[in-house]
């Protein structure tokens, strides 16, 4: 059996193995869920409600367990795992209070046909696949988890091999809850066991993680015709404008950068400052870094993202960019807040994913330049705007090209339950949250009822030259 060992990002400590499933591992494990899915699936509505219900009372009880593996598994501080555990059972209250009416069947107009009666009914797809990654461990498995569940859906689950055990709390408490064991099943390893998951007989799709894998899942599911939503790469900028309140832009640039070891896809990686106010505004992040306390600094996942977060620095630095403060690892496992002034479109820091504490920043001039800077990235999942302009920063914000916006914040977007989260260009496709993630676990079908009306239609056979006469008067009539 090919085990991954799990070492402590924060401490270097061996916590535990994780058996790699193989491909026939796998596959038995559809197979189940499948035996769940012909169960779930066919359960009223009320009745799954009634187990994720227990399932959200189950977390609550296990807070202090939920907090403590997230914060050994990767390596957080102690708020940024309590704040994941608000997030999961926020969004799990959100399925169960509002839920039922993204389910609903929806009346639809027959027009002019008025013999006929139509609606859209959602169904569930089958067993789906969900790939979670290892930065947020809880909240990025539940949030599509549960809107497969409560879809109808049964769930094969490949978790990060970095934060394993997460996951199988997540489905310890599950059981406790009522959940079948069938509907809920879980195939650990690395990057060959996602890929089995991916090619085996599931029937749609759900990934977070890198935008190079998920173009390969992307290629495999379109290959079989079945649905995906792909969670991807971010590289966000926030905008600041010099009527901007600027010690809260400051204040919440660098937590929206920083928190979680920068480990964040809709974390803030570049910030793009008025000319104007710019030196005094690279002065103020300074401050509000220099005020972080290094008990309240995440771990760094691993050596190679060490290595990425040095490489970007590194770049900039040979290209002309100014170091302001930071820069260096602090010890084996933690690396310096760090801002960098004077970036250019052409640094890495400034066009790829980091995925570290490191915050670059750059001048613009004038609304034409910021646009041109903003969207000419490959990314375009988050971002923000920071304004005392309420109408200027909402037309701002509209303007770039990103999947999701923020207008005097960050990140908290994400914690808004109703409010549907994506990407656009590599940074994926389909969302999650309110009525749009409900109905991405579920497929649309249209139907219409004939009511009443004569033995056969006008159009059926046989055809007529008085029928013809009759369809084209309509089109003057109606029209």
């Amino acid at each position: 059996m090919k085990v991954y060992r799990k070492i402590s990002p924060a401490s270097g400590e061996f916590l535990y193995e994780v058996e790699i499933f193989d491909e026939k591992k796998v596959k038995k494990e559809v197979e189940i869920a499948k035996e769940g899915f012909a169960f779930w699936g066919s359960l009223p509505l009320k009745k799954r409600v009634a187990v994720l219900k227990n399932i959200l009372k189950e977390i609550k009880k296990r807070k202090e367990e939920f907090v403590e593996t997230v914060s050994i598994d990767a390596g957080k501080v102690r708020q940024d795992s309590i704040v994941e555990v608000f997030t999961t059972v926020n969004h799990i209250h959100y399925l169960t209070k509002k839920g039922y009416r993204f389910l609903k069947p929806e009346k639809r107009s027959s027009g002019y046909f008025k013999n006929n009666r139509c609606y859209i009914q959602f169904k569930p797809h089958g067993v789906v696949g969900i790939i979670s990654p290892w930065n947020y461990p809880l909240i990025l498995t539940a949030t599509p988890l549960f809107h497969a569940l409560f879809a109808g859906n049964s769930v094969v689950l490949k978790p990060s091999e970095i934060t394993t055990k997460v996951s199988l709390l997540l489905k310890d408490v599950c059981l406790s809850a009522g959940l079948p064991d069938n509907v809920f099943r879980i195939v650990t390893g690395d990057g060959s066991t996602g890929r089995s998951l991916v090619e085996s007989d599931v029937d749609m799709v759900c990934f977070t993680g890198s935008t190079a894998v998920g173009k390969e899942i992307a290629k495999k599911c379109s290959e079989r015709f079945i649905p995906f939503v792909l969670e991807l790469g971010g590289k966000d900028n926030a905008v600041v404008l010099k009527d901007a309140d600027l010690e809260r832009a400051a204040s919440g640039i660098v937590w929206g950068g920083i928190s979680n070891a920068g480990q964040t896809c809709i974390g803030v990686e570049n910030v793009l400052v008025e000319k104007g106010i710019y030196n005094d505004f690279v002065e103020m992040l300074k401050k509000e870094v220099e005020q972080i306390e290094k008990r309240d600094l995440g771990a760094i996942i691993n050596r190679l993202q060490f290595e990425k977060i040095e490489h970007h620095i590194e770049d900039a630095l040979k290209k002309g960019a100014k170091l302001v403060c930071g820069g260096k690892r602090l010890d084996e496992f933690h690396f310096e807040p760090t801002i960098i002034a004077d970036i250019t479109p052409d640094m890495k820091v400034f066009k790829e994913e980091t995925f570290g504490p490191v915050i670059g920043v750059m001048p613009f001039d004038g609304e034409d330049n910021l646009i041109e800077i903003a969207n000419s990235l490959d990314y375009g999942l988050n971002g923000s705007v920071w304004s005392k302009d309420g109408k200027k920063a909402e037309r701002i914000a509209s303007i770039l090209d990103t999947g999701t916006v923020c207008v005097n914040d960050c990140l908290t977007n994400y914690l808004m339950t109703d409010l549907p989260f994506g990407g656009v260009k590599k940074s994926g496709m389909g969302r999650v949250h309110g009525v749009e993630g409900v109905r991405a676990f579920a497929k649309m079908q249209s139907v219409m009822v004939h009511k009443f009306g004569l033995r056969k239609e006008l159009w059926w056979y046989p055809y007529s030259e008085k029928v013809e006469k009759l369809f084209l008067k309509f089109i003057e009539i109606l029209f």
